[in-house]
């Protein structure tokens, strides 16, 4: 996954502290798996036919979802994401 390669190049070019660095990337791995489970496996159930019941489980279910995502924007900061430019060519 992008984590791989995302973790190193900002660990490299120093553009977060460690913890805000590994909450960064977490996060944005999460998100990610969030949004897409969303989109690939639960949109496409709303599509079906689906009895009430069954379409309101998967509401839920997307709900839960973007909770996990609104946990980690939170948990990183990432509204208010800060950068040292002394530490970097930005």
């Amino acid at each position: 996954m992008f984590n791989e390669e995302l973790y190193p190049k900002l660990k490299k070019d120093t553009i977060f502290d460690k913890e805000k660095l590994d909450a960064f990337v977490h996060s944005l791995a999460d998100i990610k798996e969030s949004t897409d489970k969303i989109y690939n496996k639960y949109v496409p159930k709303l599509l079906e036919n689906k009895s009430s019941e069954e379409l309101e489980e998967i509401i839920w279910d997307i709900r839960e979802e973007f909770r996990h995502i609104d946990y980690h924007i939170k948990d990183a900061d990432l509204l208010d994401i800060s950068i040292d430019k002394e530490k970097t060519n930005l």
